[in-house]
């Protein structure tokens, strides 16, 4: 055999195995979803605020969480404001607007977690809907003063679909969810036209009950419970 044959010979061999190894490599990982910032994007939808609540008998925080989003969220609540222990975890951040006052010392208590999370610690937002909860400020820590409170943290688990498509094992595990952190913008409290309350009235507290509410005909119904804890209020 020539060497010119044989050379021509042997780069068509390495022209045809470099093809064929392409074909399979891109056959094998088509399959495979491209990275891209869609679960920051979809978290992106879901926002907090915060505000007073002024005709309420003791200082009160409403907390509104939104979603924007033409999808259902379900969202695991620990470390959030929706949070049932959020007041003493850190999350929120209290400042006086006294630049001269103290500052306020937010305590950090150490919780232990039940695993799996128990399904009232999960819940559901419905698109374009929005979750409202009252949180008192009846803690002796919490100044009686002019304040900006604000919040800070991270989504621990959140899947865009409804909390009844949810797979048992998602929930268990809390796993293909996204996660993220969220900041709440400051909102402006004064919490020295509001007296403190009673004990009783302070472990009460306003908002107790789970409700959905239409926006439009202004409708209330009872849904205690129907999105995990029913601590909220969905309009």
């Amino acid at each position: 055999m020539q060497p010119r044959t044989a050379l021509s010979l042997l780069l068509s061999i390495t022209l045809i195995f470099t093809i064929y190894t392409l074909y399979s490599h891109s056959d094998a990982y088509s399959a495979l979803p491209a990275e891209s910032p869609r679960s920051f994007e979809s978290l992106s939808s879901l926002s907090f605020t915060l505000e007073q609540v002024t005709t309420a008998k003791v200082p009160t925080m409403r907390v509104h969480l939104r979603n924007s989003s033409p999808h259902a969220f379900t969202i695991l609540t620990w470390g959030t404001p929706l949070d049932a222990t959020a007041l003493s975890q850190q999350i929120f951040t209290f400042t006086p607007l006294d630049l001269a006052a103290p500052k306020v010392s937010v305590p950090n208590v150490q919780i232990s977690r039940v695993q799996p999370p128990p399904r009232a610690d999960f819940l559901e937002i419905p698109p374009h809907k929005e979750v409202v909860k009252d949180i008192p400020l009846t803690e002796k820590w919490i100044p009686r003063t002019k304040l900006r409170i604000g919040a800070t943290g991270r989504w621990h688990a959140v899947w865009e679909k409804a909390l009844k498509d949810m797979p048992r094992g998602d929930l268990d595990k809390l796993t293909n969810s996204m996660r993220d952190e969220f900041h709440v913008r400051e909102a402006e409290f004064d919490l020295s036209v509001q007296r403190p309350g009673t004990p009783a009235e302070a472990a009460k507290g306003p908002g107790g009950e789970g409700k959905i509410v239409d926006p439009e005909a202004k409708k209330v119904e009872d849904e205690e419970g129907k999105y995990g804890k029913g601590e909220g209020l969905l309009i």
